[in-house]
Order: C-alpha cells, then structure tokens, then sequence
C-alpha cells in the first residue's frame, strides 16, 4: 500500500483517496475471506505497475475532457512508459503525425509570410515610380500578393481545424493502445 500511495503522488488528491480506499476495500474484503496479504498483493499486482496504469488512465480521461497539446503530451508519456510495445507503437505514429502538422503550419505560415513580402515590395515600388509605367502588372501582383495572403491565413485555419480533430483520434488512439498494451482489465 505504501508503494502505491509514493507512486500515485502525480495524480489529484481525491484521486489518490479513492484509489487507496478501493485497495483498503479489496484487502479487507480478502482477508475477510481467509486469504493472506501476499495473495491478495499477487491478485492485485505488482503496486508499481498498477501506479502506473492508474496514472495512464487518469492522463487519458484528462486528454479526453480537455483536448490540449500538454494534456496530450502528458498522455502520451505515460501510455508510452506503460511498456516497451506501447511505447514502440505510440512514438512513431504521433513523431509522424506531429511533422506532418508542423510542415502544413510552415507551409501555411511561409504562403502568408510570402505575399506580404511581395505586397510590401509592391507598394514600395509604387510609391517609387509613376503609375503609368507598368500598371497592368502592379495591378497583377496586388492581387497575385494579396491572395497569398488570403491563401495562407486560409490555410492556417483549416489547419487548426485539422489539430482539433486529430487530437480526439489521438486520444483515442492512446486509449486503445493503453487497454491493448498496458492497462488490461485495470480499470475502475
């Protein structure tokens, strides 16, 4: 029991007192039956592992309730240091995941970042020289720049949209590799 009360200190108090109490419950309930401590302790598994299950499942009910990246990430680390195959299974998938969204946030952001370089390079050259010489193509470009802009801004919004609903399949995901890999039939 001290074992797993030291090991479930990350986890909220009230967390922590309805874990122990469903132990203390499980041990009297052993004992009232006629077996021994060491065999309730082997029924209940090893305190280590079973801290850490509990913390898994807590960090995954947190990453459901509120789907933010640290909520994600802290379930991610404790799903992956459920054991060696869960961990095999969780890192490569979310490091692919997490480049692929990296590279459409850069690409989004280099459009946008472009056309207001060449909206700004317009404009100074405008400023520079008559409106006669070459209108037509100042015109094409304003509009050229500015649907970069538009482009890219468009672009970063469908990407937040795409986060959000790849964190609820990332949770998921985590959960199912979770049951699968680690937490078994421990759950309250």
């Amino acid at each position: 029991m001290n074992i797993l009360s030291r090991r479930l200190k990350k986890l909220p108090k009230d967390e922590q007192k309805y874990i122990i109490e469903d132990y203390e419950e499980y041990f009297n309930i052993g004992i009232q039956e006629g077996r021994n401590e060491e065999e309730i302790c082997e029924f209940l598994g090893n305190p280590e592992v079973v801290a850490k299950q509990f913390i898994a499942d807590y960090s995954l009910r947190m990453a459901e309730q509120k789907n933010s990246i640290p909520n994600i990430l802290r379930a991610f680390y404790t799903v992956a240091g459920l054991g060696l195959m869960s961990f095999i299974i969780v890192f490569p998938t979310l490091f692919f995941l997490f480049c692929i969204l990296l590279g459409l946030f850069v690409f989004s952001l280099t459009i946008t970042i472009k056309g207001m370089i060449l909206l700004i390079v317009i404009i100074i050259s405008f400023v520079n020289s008559s409106i006669a010489i070459n209108g037509v193509d100042r015109l094409r470009e304003i509009f050229l720049s500015t649907g970069l802009v538009t482009t890219g801004i468009l672009l970063f919004l469908i990407n937040i949209v795409i986060v959000k609903f790849i964190i609820g399949k990332v949770v998921r995901f985590l959960k199912s590799v979770a049951e699968k890999y680690g937490m078994g039939g421990n759950k309250k």
